[in-house]
């Protein structure tokens, strides 16, 4: 019901309805333990939609203490609902428990390869713009290392970004300007920019922004120098 109801986020009728969930979400211990791994990630997933409300602040808390406390259940998240989990859990940086829970996830994505070749593009930028909220944690700076990598070196995968992703991606690899593995995957990046003047013309106004914002924290980079002056 709640990932129905998250297709309606500015509906009155939908937001009451997912405040009555959210609460029973957040007073049933037995109602969450009952919930799949995939239920668990669309559950965040359409609290997030509401993420000013604190009832579902409250019910994103709970189950987010069911993330931190069972590693089999982070363990059995799909990538889809790693990043599902992970893009909800960023909505709620400043609550501690989400924090746990976001940073026990990024930790799969640091630990493991294969779950970060399984995400799409779209995927990618969505775990990418999550982890850039907690900049000075270890565990999400090793993930940001491992999902860099990937975009220094497949081409097809920057190919495969939108504007709203080459941007989104720019903008969390500028949060770890020391780590060079994200300043080559930031080059690389700058080079598309460069080099396809419709993706130029497709940023809105708030991509271009956040993407010059973002390659002028490499001043030093010729290419993003370059790619700053075609924006």
């Amino acid at each position: 019901a709640l990932n129905a109801l998250c297709k309606w986020p500015d509906s009155q009728d939908c937001a009451n309805a997912v405040s009555a969930l959210a609460e029973r979400l957040a007073d049933e211990s037995r109602l969450r333990k009952e919930l799949k791994p995939q239920e668990l990630g669309n559950a965040l997933n359409a609290l997030s939609k509401w993420a000013d409300n604190e009832v579902c602040a409250a019910a994103a808390s709970a189950l987010a203490e069911r993330l931190v406390d069972d590693p089999g259940l982070r363990k059995a998240l799909d990538p889809i609902n790693v990043i599902q989990a992970l893009n909800a859990l960023s909505k709620w940086a400043d609550i501690p428990v989400c924090a746990a829970a976001a940073i026990a996830l990024a930790e799969r994505l640091a630990d493991d390869p294969g779950l970060c070749k399984a995400l799409n593009a779209r995927g990618l930028s969505n775990a990418l713009n999550a982890l850039s909220k907690w900049p000075g944690n270890p565990v999400c700076a090793a993930a940001v290392s491992a999902l860099a990598e990937r975009v220094a070196d497949d081409p097809e995968l920057r190919e495969d970004l939108d504007p709203q992703g080459v941007s989104n991606v720019l903008n969390a690899l500028s949060k770890w300007l020391d780590t060079p593995v994200c300043a080559a995957a930031a080059s690389a990046l700058a080079e598309r920019v460069v080099d396809d003047p419709e993706l130029r013309k497709d940023l809105d106004p708030q991509g271009v922004a956040n993407a010059l914002n973002a390659l002028g924290k490499w001043p030093e980079i010729p290419i993003c120098g370059q790619a700053a002056s075609a924006l």
